[in-house]
């Protein structure tokens, strides 16, 4: 398990890359990569195309970050595999985060 910050559009959409699971035990090294990431994001993005599973943990983490970012600050979901996006809906994440 990995998680590490990416930037993109010159450095305004910072890319939190999740590889292997988002559970209790990526919780440390998903909130130090939230840590790493600059105050001038205009945008985040959670890229779950290397995630193969989350749990009810990972859903808390996901919620926490958009309580720790702030508001003006859009937080999307992408590459999720079918049975990640399966769990997010399941969370009716969908109607708080745009789903890639």
């Amino acid at each position: 398990m990995a998680i590490r910050v990416e930037n993109e559009d010159q450095e305004k959409t910072f890319v939190v890359v999740v590889e292997g699971r988002l559970d209790h035990h990526a919780s440390e090294a998903f909130f130090r990569a939230l840590e790493r990431a600059e105050e001038t994001a205009e945008s985040y993005v959670v890229d779950f195309s290397a995630c193969p599973y989350l749990d009810s943990a990972g859903l808390g983490m996901i919620l926490l970050m958009r309580d720790l970012v702030d508001p003006s600050i859009g937080i999307a979901l992408r590459g999720c595999r079918p049975e990640v996006r399966r769990i997010l809906e399941i969370a009716r994440l969908q109607e708080t985060f745009p789903i890639d």
